[in-house]
């Protein structure tokens, strides 16, 4: 398992909003739907399910990255000797 670094935007955006979160996945596929899942059950409220906000609002999402945050830190670590 790789921990992803994703973030996600919807149609409306900057208004709107955008979310980001750490998953751990097997790749960018299943790390892109962890965090529509993850979204949809922080946007969830007593009005709506996650599954009613995926249904609802998911073709407004767009992805603004997804990446091995782990291959990330490494690359940019400021503790690389010089």
């Amino acid at each position: 398992m790789t921990r992803f670094y994703v973030t996600m935007t919807w149609d409306n955006w900057p208004e709107g909003g955008s979310y980001g979160t750490v998953v751990e996945a097997e790749n960018h596929d299943q790390a892109e739907e962890l965090c529509r899942q993850k979204m949809a059950e922080w946007r969830a409220d007593e009005d709506q399910t996650a599954k009613e906000v995926r249904e609802s609002h998911e073709h407004e999402w767009h992805v603004v990255d997804c990446f091995d945050l782990d291959a990330f830190i490494a690359q940019h670590s400021r503790d690389k000797a010089a």
